[in-house]
């Protein structure tokens, strides 16, 4: 009788914790935010862009990563709040757009940027 009872607790363990982490993973997707640098005047792509993504409230860096030879930027696990993303290359202005990720969405594809 407790050998049966040992293998029935055991087997409820196992599936609660099996739930329990198949809803934690459900719920606590982050977001990738990808897009495009280009020149505005040749239309040509920016290599070597630093983009930074900062924590809106505190302006702290969240993330940061560089354009490649097509000019293309992806910000890889980013979890939902509001930030501000910043795109910087020398001779050019400064870029900068606010961002706010959503649980909702994971993808942000956003239209070319042009220095």
């Amino acid at each position: 009788m407790i050998k049966i009872f040992q293998e029935t607790m055991k087997k409820y363990i196992i599936t609660t914790i099996t739930f329990l982490y198949i809803s934690i993973s459900v719920f606590a997707q982050n977001a990738i935010i990808s897009g495009t640098v280009i020149d505005a005047s040749t239309r040509k792509p920016i290599e070597f862009t630093n983009v930074t993504l900062l924590l809106q409230e505190k302006d702290s860096l969240i993330k940061g990563t560089v354009t490649d030879d097509k000019g293309v930027f992806i910000l890889e696990n980013i979890p939902n709040g509001n930030y501000s993303l910043k795109i910087k290359f020398i001779g050019y202005k400064d870029y900068k757009q606010d961002i706010n990720i959503v649980p909702e969405k994971t993808s942000y594809k956003l239209p070319e940027i042009k220095l």
